[in-house]
């Protein structure tokens, strides 16, 4: 937790979900994004503007292995492309980074495995984001699939 009490967030990806990602933590009062991390600098900053941040403000990431080493960084969200979820995953939490997971999860079992296995030796929380969960569309075809 930051000096002021805030909680530091950083963004692991710069596509279009993160940007949802983004616009929730700013809205929240209990935390600051003091990163966002990409495939290059110019990306993560162009994200940043996206949402009204000013890039001079946090810090720029063009490795998931650089921002996890950022002390300021608390927990991350793992926006990234699918295949480098359980990658980035693992790279958070052996950093003893709690973190929230986009889906999938993983594209194969044998990385779930690995990812389960690093959360609990790291001793980290973390969660998978299901946006459409309680969308009334989708508990409908629940509620249908299960009659």
């Amino acid at each position: 937790m930051s000096a002021n009490g805030k909680i530091g967030i950083a963004i692991q990806g710069a596509g279009t979900v993160s940007s949802g990602h983004l616009r929730a933590y700013l809205r929240n009062p209990d935390v600051q994004i003091v990163a966002i991390g990409s495939r290059t600098k110019d990306g993560a900053a162009a994200k940043a503007r996206e949402v009204g941040i000013d890039p001079a403000t946090i810090d720029l990431y063009d490795s998931v292995d650089d921002l996890v080493s950022n002390p300021r960084v608390d927990a991350l969200s793992i926006c990234t492309p699918h295949q480098r979820h359980a990658i980035d995953g693992i790279v958070a939490a052996q950093a003893g980074k709690h973190f929230l997971i986009e889906k999938p999860i993983a594209m194969k079992s044998d990385e779930l495995h690995a990812l389960a296995d690093a959360v609990a030796k790291a001793g980290v929380r973390t969660t998978c984001g299901f946006v459409l969960r309680y969308n009334p569309m989708v508990e409908t075809a629940v509620a249908m699939a299960r009659d």
